[in-house]
């Protein structure tokens, strides 16, 4: 068996990957605030939304609340988003046999406790490449939903 090194810096693939992930969610975020200041027309004026993942999703699921197709999306950005915060926010360390392990601080809400960390799975980069590729899927997915925000916004719809 082979022995495995750690790296002390991070391979191109994985720096063009997480490179990727935060693009292509910045994007899918995108689509989907302009989902809810369309469709939601007092989502402009409280932005509360805009806070957090969680109260994102939470007002995006209100734009189409019978559509069973659209909360499906909504629990699959809920999801991502949790890993999305994970690629983004964790501590990595690299190894030379191509995976990467992955460490969150967890801070308590009472400040006497120490920090404590958790570590994640190892990921790979084809790992990131299918989370990228599910990330493009569920924007192509909410596509039609601007169309029907605008066209509701604006009495076509």
């Amino acid at each position: 068996m082979e022995n495995t090194e750690v790296l002390t810096e991070a391979p191109d693939a994985f720096r063009k990957a997480v490179g990727t992930i935060v693009f292509e969610f910045a994007l899918l975020e995108s689509l989907a605030s302009e989902v809810i200041t369309n469709k939601a027309r007092n989502a402009v004026n409280n932005g509360a939304w805009s806070r957090s993942g969680e109260q994102f999703v939470k007002e995006l699921r209100k734009c189409f609340p019978q559509d069973n197709a659209f909360g499906d999306l909504c629990d699959r950005l809920k999801e991502l988003g949790v890993w999305r915060n994970m690629f983004i926010h964790s501590e990595w360390m690299f190894f030379s046999d191509g995976h990467a392990s992955l460490m969150n601080r967890k801070h308590h809400p009472n400040s006497s406790h120490p920090v404590t960390f958790e570590m994640n799975n190892s990921v790979t980069v084809d790992d990131l490449d299918e989370f990228i590729a599910k990330v493009t899927s569920l924007a192509q997915d909410l596509n039609p939903y601007i169309t029907k925000a605008w066209d509701g916004r604006y009495g076509k719809g």
